[in-house]
């Protein structure tokens, strides 16, 4: 039962999921924001607006009823 609750506490604290996560090169590339520069290349390119929120991950459209 508890493998069940710690991957449910993963699922819905990806924060904590994350932390666990990063290497050391992680951390760096978090800590000066250089995995939002493909971000960056898409507003540049026109694919991506700087207004806005950010699209859904996959995961969480899946989760949304299709009547909406």
């Amino acid at each position: 039962m508890s493998s069940i609750q710690d991957s449910l506490d993963r699922y819905f604290d990806p924060q904590e999921t994350t932390e666990r996560q990063l290497t050391r090169i992680g951390t760096i590339i978090r800590s000066y924001a250089i995995d939002d520069v493909p971000n960056l290349l898409n507003v540049l390119q026109g694919d991506l607006s700087i207004i806005g929120s950010r699209p859904s991950e996959p995961h969480v459209v899946d989760l949304v009823n299709p009547e909406w």
